[in-house]
């Protein structure tokens, strides 16, 4: 197809392209950005550069480098066309400084995030920041209790996938502070704000992920854990396996008995996920301390599993 002579009509389409194909292959990507890297050449443009230089960003495997992420993504938060544009690169900035646990910075993004976003009436920056300050705070191990007015927030963006971020970081605090009952809510809230993410028969992580915390919030039966592990494995089996992982993670901490059958698959998908991705609080927990009874930053005090019974 050729370039359409509005730049903002091609952006558009390449943007759309790119979401696309971030389940797909490395190959696929890697295709679908040498060509937006012509389109940028012939357009000429520094929004043109600034746009292939997000979509690179967004397209990266978990093997890539995610410094690299937070250290070309400022040029591109100035070089973006329009101001909603650039706080879609200040969020990804954000959740990059998030995942190198560089929080007091991700907090000033996120901060400029709502404060800029709010001015522009733009809900999803604004959600964005506010999820990147809770998960901080999560990830650093603050004390923290559900903030339902913001709950409350997200559930009225239910039709936004990202708002389902927001929810299940809330389902998490719920969790961690051992509120199963309003974590248990959460969790189903953000399972079913997610599941059109999944294709037919095949749950996307994001779905497992909410599915795992709703299982260890409620009681489930034997089949439903056993049938969760297996669609977790499956997942991991990704090329971004760090949801998956905490999925994982989560139910054999939780249901021993569990352990015998899917210890090894979760530890095979540790040793291959990176490290950046492995070690810290994460959207749930600290993966290695559950997995190996190894200490960790953050206490789960209402999971009781002694760390003597684990392999």
């Amino acid at each position: 197809t050729p370039p359409f002579e509005d730049e903002r009509l091609d952006r558009w389409r390449f943007g759309l392209q790119v979401e696309a194909l971030n389940v797909a292959g490395a190959e696929a990507r890697h295709a679908l950005l040498m060509k937006a890297e012509a389109w940028a050449t012939a357009r000429g443009t520094p929004s043109a550069r600034a746009d292939v230089n997000h979509w690179r960003v967004l397209a990266q495997d978990s093997t890539e480098d995610v410094e690299a992420a937070a250290r070309l993504l400022p040029s591109v938060i100035v070089g973006k066309a329009t101001r909603s544009a650039s706080l879609s690169s200040l969020g990804s900035y954000a959740v990059a400084l998030m995942e190198l646990r560089r929080f007091d910075e991700a907090r000033d993004a996120a901060d400029r995030l709502i404060h800029e976003g709010g001015a522009l009436g733009l809900p999803v920056p604004v959600m964005i920041g506010e999820w990147v300050r809770r998960s901080t705070d999560y990830r650093e191990g603050l004390p923290l209790t559900v903030d339902e007015p913001l709950a409350q927030a997200a559930r009225s963006l239910q039709a936004d996938a990202r708002a389902g971020q927001l929810l299940f970081t809330e389902a998490t605090i719920a969790w961690r502070a051992g509120d199963l009952a309003v974590g248990a809510t959460l969790a189903r809230e953000t399972a079913a704000l997610w599941r059109p993410r999944s294709s037919a028969g095949n749950p996307s992580a994001h779905c497992l992920i909410a599915q795992a915390l709703l299982a260890v919030c409620e009681p489930s039966t034997d089949e439903a854990l056993h049938t969760l592990a297996t669609q977790l494995e499956e997942a991991a089996q990704s090329p971004r396996p760090g949801l998956a992982l905490q999925g994982f993670g989560v139910l054999l901490r939780c249901f021993p008995e569990l352990r015998p059958r899917w210890f090894d698959a979760a530890k095979a998908v540790f040793e291959r996920t990176p490290t950046v991705y492995r070690q810290g609080v994460r959207e749930i927990l600290d993966v290695e301390p559950v997995l190996f009874g190894t200490a960790g930053p953050v206490s789960y005090t209402h999971l009781t599993l002694p760390t003597s019974d684990l392999v």
